[in-house]
């Protein structure tokens, strides 16, 4: 098995991993470039944290960003400034429950931590509903995403219309006027779920897209 978490004498896998994901960031960046496209936020989604990882790192200037289920908030993801319990990684045992079941994970990796610990600016804590809401949403754009890489949309969502989230968007500097760039990490992996929560299949949205 090839995993993107890490622990005490495993990391360097993990690494190319990181490193990976950071060469669809590229290729994201390159896209935007040519259609001139500018953002203020990077939304995603964290699991062990490597993907974030490589957000935090590739996109350094917006504001970034990343959600995971409230079945399983772990008080050691990031950061200080959104979480003040943060600072040290522990452990949150399941059984985490989430349709998101990519993000269903109780311990950040270790090699993830010390740049997710400085570098995120917003951390959102869903619960699933969020997560079909964003699913819904992005099948009416043509657009597959599954319960996991829909996700960084929910928490979008979520902070940008919960009213006690007001101030924090104030000292973001994010309001009505703010362009995110949301990234999609899944298709539909559960077709009969996707099909439950949006109606239709997946080969529908496609070709409505």
């Amino acid at each position: 098995m090839i995993s993107d978490t890490s622990w005490p004498g495993y990391d360097r896998v993990p690494r190319w991993i990181i490193e990976g994901y950071g060469t669809v960031l590229q290729e994201v960046e390159g896209a935007l470039a040519a259609t001139g496209d500018p953002f203020d936020l990077v939304a995603a989604q964290i699991g062990v944290g490597a993907f974030a990882c490589a957000v935090v790192r590739h996109f350094p200037a917006p504001t970034r960003s990343v959600t995971r289920p409230s079945s399983a908030w772990n008080p050691s993801t990031p950061t200080a400034r959104s979480n003040p319990r943060a600072g040290k990684v522990v452990s949150l045992p399941g059984p985490h429950r989430s349709i998101m079941v990519g993000l269903n994970c109780g311990t950040p990796a270790l090699i993830a931590w010390p740049a997710l610990s400085r570098g995120i600016d917003l951390f959102a804590a869903i619960e699933d509903e969020r997560a079909r809401e964003a699913i819904r949403l992005l099948a009416t754009e043509g657009i597959v995403s599954g319960e996991s890489g829909a996700s960084g949309l929910g928490g979008l969502l979520d902070f940008l219309t919960d009213p006690s989230a007001e101030d924090v968007r104030r000292s973001l500097g994010v309001d009505d006027g703010s362009t995110a760039l949301v990234i999609s990490t899944e298709g539909a992996t559960d077709p009969k779920s996707y099909r439950q929560i949006v109606g239709t299949t997946d080969e529908t949205v496609a070709a409505r897209g």
